[in-house]
């Protein structure tokens, strides 16, 4: 087969040339390794990405989880959030949680709509009332609809004695229940949203860095003009 200098050849050879050294070289690992860690920051623990590209039917990116620290998730997204509880509270300025204020967590004195179980999901780090995972459900595509979010409520106590009501060890009145079931649908919701953002987030990611390294790549060997086979 004959050779030609870079410069020569035809465009789609050319772009056939870049796309084979670009799929055999690790691009895109830095991209991988810093949305991982954006998502521990975001409570999502050893996740794990996959992605396809580009530019074909069924691409995609997504990550799953083992685990997701869902108070650590709230408390960084929260004020973005726009629940309204029926039964809204206010913790009263003396009551503290773990030794800190409202003030002290980030909370004005002007804050008013956090219901106290919410309250108390917002910062209940070694309790947590709510797991969840982030699961793969189907195995032939990777893109943001293959995964799957699973929240579970852990067991908690319904007393009908508000005396008997305790946050700490999850026993609540039926209108803290009520409360609590509505705040979690709500929940639920806003973080499937959140994740699919997010994986199309990673995607977009992904796609201009291939594209910005393929790019590269072609400026290259126009530059070094070296022979390829035609």
């Amino acid at each position: 087969m004959s050779k030609k200098k870079f410069r020569d050849l035809d465009e789609y050879r050319k772009w056939e040339i870049v796309d084979s050294i670009t799929t055999l070289s690790s691009w895109y690992e830095h991209i991988i390794e810093s949305q991982v860690n954006a998502l521990l920051e975001h409570g999502f623990e050893d996740a794990e990405i996959r992605f396809s590209g580009f530019y074909s039917q069924g691409d995609g990116a997504s990550f799953t989880c083992k685990r997701i620290d869902v108070p650590l998730f709230l408390r960084k997204h929260w004020p973005e959030m726009d629940f309204q509880s029926e039964q809204i509270r206010r913790w009263q300025e003396e009551m503290s949680l773990y030794g800190e204020t409202l003030a002290g967590l980030g909370f004005s004195e002007d804050d008013a709509g956090i219901p106290v179980p919410v309250l108390h999901l917002l910062f209940e780090e070694h309790n947590s009332l709510i797991l969840g995972s982030v699961d793969r459900i189907s195995h032939r595509y990777v893109h943001e609809n293959t995964v799957s979010l699973n929240l579970d409520l852990e067991y908690y106590e319904v007393v009908e004695d508000p005396d008997e009501r305790d946050l700490v060890y999850h026993a609540f009145t039926p209108e803290d229940e009520a409360e609590l079931l509505d705040f979690y649908k709500y929940l639920e919701g806003w973080m499937e949203r959140w994740i699919k953002e997010k994986n199309h987030e990673i995607y977009r990611n992904l796609e201009e860095e291939w594209e910005a390294w393929q790019k590269e790549l072609y400026d290259q060997f126009e530059e070094e003009n070296e022979e390829w086979q035609e």
